[in-house]
């Protein structure tokens, strides 16, 4: 297994209801630590603060700092550190009714790509 001690990624929660901004994303940075050669899953909490139904899914994308310090997204495997081809993220897409939580599981698989 290659050693990994920390990857950090970004988790972009897309929202697709029209005009409405009402949840919660606790863990929006994710940092996996291996331990004894083995990575632990990290749970990552969504709660619908709003008084609608709204569909949240969770996508990796890559991205680097540019001279200013803002983000530069890239498609997704481009970037030679790229690592959101060896993230799995359950479920992907959730229904959240009004004030409900849910939470998705984010793994690392580092010895190869599950896309």
């Amino acid at each position: 297994m290659r050693s990994i001690f920390y990857t950090s990624l970004l988790v972009i929660i897309t929202l697709r209801v029209a005009g409405q901004t009402g949840f919660q994303v606790e863990q929006t940075k994710i940092t996996f630590n291996e331990q004894s050669g083995k990575l632990a899953p990290v749970r990552v909490k969504i709660a619908n603060t709003s008084n609608v139904r709204m569909v949240v899914r969770a996508s990796c994308v890559d991205w680097r700092r540019d001279s200013l310090g803002d983000k530069q997204y890239f498609p997704v495997g481009t970037l030679p550190t790229s690592c959101c081809p060896y993230l799995r993220v359950q479920p992907e897409t959730v229904e959240m009714a009004p004030g409900t939580e849910h939470e998705m599981l984010v793994t690392l698989f580092p010895d190869k790509s599950i896309n």
